[in-house]
């Protein structure tokens, strides 16, 4: 019951936004008293919480299953940068989410941060390889994915171009990884 009531506070969240969706909307969208979730949930900010907190479970645990799948470097990488979610937020709510949940905010900064952390392992493993030059400052690479992936989060240009943070991220591993020269 609990994946259940977390399922329909997920499709009510993307339909109204955080703000927008009562206990009774749970209650009628899964044909249940109120107090069947009150039984598993004490409060609305409980389950906003569970609700992030489970999709950066399942985040975490889909990339390393995901980096670990991965034999080439550009996979990898991709694989490290790519967001998997059972619950996959929409962009539009998390500066509802950085407002009204400073908590789930720091646990979405540290989720970004453990992705750039592998990102940076991967990369020191193709310098050791040879797959990646020795020449590039893997730290510096780290910085431009971190401020450029911040971007994509907190910027209208992915909306304006009809792009998901997903499709924005690819393009920028192709962009920093094999540049905009043709050889």
């Amino acid at each position: 019951m609990k994946e259940r009531i977390l399922d329909a506070v997920y499709r009510l969240v993307k339909v109204k936004g955080i703000n927008g969706f009562t206990m009774n909307d749970i209650s009628k969208e899964l044909h249940i008293g109120k107090q069947t979730i009150y039984t598993y949930f004490k409060s609305k900010d409980e389950l906003m919480i569970e609700l992030v907190r489970s999709s950066l479970e399942d985040n975490k645990n889909l990339t390393e299953a995901a980096v670990a799948e991965a034999h080439e470097l550009k996979e990898k990488l991709t694989a490290a940068m790519i967001s998997y979610h059972k619950y996959n937020i929409p962009l539009e709510l998390l500066e509802e989410i950085r407002k009204m949940y400073p908590e789930l905010w720091s646990a979405l900064e540290e989720q970004r941060n453990f992705k750039l952390k592998m990102v940076r392992n991967i990369l020191d493993e193709g310098i050791k390889s040879g797959e990646v030059s020795k020449k590039i400052n893997p730290q510096i690479i780290n910085y431009v994915l971190d401020k450029v992936t911040l971007a994509l989060l907190s910027d209208e240009f992915l909306q304006e171009n009809n792009m998901s943070l997903n499709k924005g991220i690819e393009e920028l591993i192709d962009i920093i990884f094999y540049g905009i020269l043709i050889r």
